[in-house]
């Protein structure tokens, strides 16, 4: 009996939705999606009115997964239908040893996001780079493109040697905590407060069953996939805001002008006060320069 009860309840648990309430949003929902590519479910949220413009927000590297556009949803929310979603390997979303690259996640967003079937793209550093990756694949389907401090090869940056830190980080994060994050987290954040709790929520999703091989897989994929992305910025012809830190450590500001000379429709905002993370840090003003793309 006992064993057919918790049988009962890890069933209900496996198909039980992923959590909304972070997104800020009335009528928030989310769900998982099945994905194609790795045979697994994807975690998605909705926010907004279904019959307004779509805007699509893709993650980096760090922080909660979809969970990173916590600041952003609920302006964004009021005026247009927001889809985020925990990329394969973070977040809710299932997690295993695979090939998590740029264009590996290029087809399980095509296949999550069915509908609709145009939309705002909008990336954050590694999301930035699958966005750069959809819009070339997938013009039809982008209707405008929004990259925050990208990840790409037109920033010059030797990703082989990347690779390095973030893997030993994630293994040193595992083996000691929040030591690692409190020593890192500068390098991404000029103003933001870094605090208990701040540290608790960055920790959590690290803390899930199989969360930091994700990471290193992801890590170990993104030097030679990135490298290609260089061949691709000159075949993106939607329209283009690239917003950038000033003060980003992890990948310069100055990689910002090389990256617009090979983007034929692109337009550059640096905001002066912040790093890695404006979305993060100056949200306000971030959502700002998307509704007005949006609207252009």
């Amino acid at each position: 009996m006992k064993r057919c009860a918790f049988l009962l309840l890890f069933a209900v648990a496996a198909h039980a939705a992923p959590p909304a309430e972070w997104m800020g949003t009335p009528g928030a929902r989310a769900e998982y999606v099945d994905e194609p590519v790795f045979g697994g479910r994807v975690a998605l949220y909705r926010a907004g009115p279904a019959e307004a413009k779509t805007v699509v927000l893709v993650h980096g590297l760090g922080k909660p997964a979809a969970r990173d556009w916590s600041a952003l949803i609920p302006a964004l929310a009021r005026r247009h239908e927001v889809i985020a979603l925990d990329l394969p390997g973070f977040g809710h979303s299932d997690k295993g040893n695979h090939h998590y690259s740029p264009d590996n996640y290029v087809r399980v967003l095509d296949a999550v996001v069915a509908k609709p079937q145009r939309f705002t793209l909008v990336g954050h550093s590694m999301g930035a780079a699958v966005a750069i990756a959809y819009a070339a694949a997938h013009p039809e389907r982008v209707e405008r493109l929004v990259l925050l401090d990208p990840a790409c090869h037109g920033a010059q940056i030797p990703w082989f040697l990347l690779s390095l830190p973030v893997t030993a980080f994630a293994v040193a994060t595992r083996t000691l905590g929040a030591t690692p994050l409190r020593a890192a987290l500068p390098l991404a954040y000029r103003h933001l407060a870094i605090d208990r709790d701040y540290l608790a929520g960055f920790m959590a999703p690290y803390e899930m069953r199989g969360s930091m091989r994700a990471v290193m897989a992801t890590a170990r994929a993104l030097p030679a996939a990135i490298a290609t992305l260089d061949q691709r910025l000159g075949e993106i012809r939607q329209p283009t805001l690239v917003i950038w830190g000033e003060k980003d450590a992890l990948l310069p500001v100055g990689s910002a002008w090389r990256l617009m000379r090979r983007v034929p429709h692109a337009r550059l905002v640096v905001l002066a006060e912040s790093a890695h993370c404006p979305h993060e840090e100056a949200p306000e003003r971030v959502n700002q320069l998307i509704a007005e793309a949006m609207a252009g």
